[in-house]
């Protein structure tokens, strides 16, 4: 049980003991990119409950044959179900994320992130939070007559903005999909609705996502739609990911929301 409790840290080398040598520290790390995480946290289980149950079992050779037996067949479920995994990721997992990507790109003051369970039978939301964005900085190089009216009655300044949008996964290019499905705030975003408003959200985005995602509108609709690439996303902050997570980082396979934070099924 220690052996695989090890080679769970060996993911990370640098968490592994001090006091071990470095060629033991590699072999260890070397051996645990070979496994995949999920069979580690598996294996790891079924070893603490065989030694719970030793020490009042009465056939303690028995009971370690079936947790043998138990570990065999763990690779065969992996095989079997395609290696699927569900993960629960609390907001303030994200955030800092969000927070990083948005920082690299646009001035704002601070900037908060909530979940929430849909209504009416419709699919959970997230809600960005944003404040003090620079609005004037981003529009600064468009020179169009939408842009002209804005500037002329005072709407593009420093705005907080407050943007609801429901996750899911895009069926044709596999990407995650954020529909904007609530709007609203001060300054510019504030005293805008329908197409002004939708037209200055779809000119800061673009700005915001770079080469991770791209912005359009939902077919047959006037809702504002937002792609993003998550394996492009991840890999800007992991430098390295094939060596952090072994085969790289997994297919996404679903995304959703509700009031405990968002909901990502993977393909490892």
């Amino acid at each position: 049980m220690l052996r695989l409790a090890l080679l769970l840290l060996a993911l990370l080398p640098a968490t592994l003991f001090a006091q071990m040598s470095e060629q033991m520290r590699n072999r260890y790390h070397e051996q645990a990119l070979r496994c995949q995480p999920r069979f580690l946290y598996r294996a790891l289980k079924l070893c603490n409950d065989c030694d719970q149950a030793y020490r009042t079992s009465r056939n303690k050779r028995l009971q370690v044959e079936i947790c043998l037996i138990q570990l065999a067949q763990l690779t065969e479920d992996e095989a079997a179900d395609g290696n699927d995994m569900s993960l629960n990721v609390v907001p303030s997992a994200i955030s800092p994320l969000i927070e990083q990507l948005l920082r690299d790109k646009v001035g704002f003051t601070s900037m908060s992130m909530s979940t929430a369970a849909g209504r009416d039978g419709k699919a959970g939301t997230m809600k960005l939070s944003i404040r003090g964005l620079d609005i004037p900085a981003l529009t600064a190089s468009k020179t169009g007559a939408g842009f002209a009216f804005l500037r002329k009655v005072g709407a593009l300044q420093v705005s907080d903005i407050d943007i609801e949008l429901r996750p899911s996964l895009d069926p044709v290019s596999k990407r995650i999909r954020l529909d904007v499905t609530s709007l609203s705030g001060t300054g510019a975003v504030g005293g805008l609705r329908g197409s002004l408003a939708r037209k200055l959200l779809s000119t800061i985005l673009p700005k915001v996502l770079g080469d991770l995602g791209g912005v359009g509108f939902v077919p047959g609709d006037d809702i504002l739609s937002v792609t993003v690439d998550a394996q492009r996303l991840l890999a800007k902050f992991i430098p390295n990911p094939d060596a952090l997570i072994p085969g790289g980082i997994p297919a996404i396979s679903e995304v959703s929301a509700d009031e405990n934070g968002f909901k990502i099924g993977v393909k490892c």
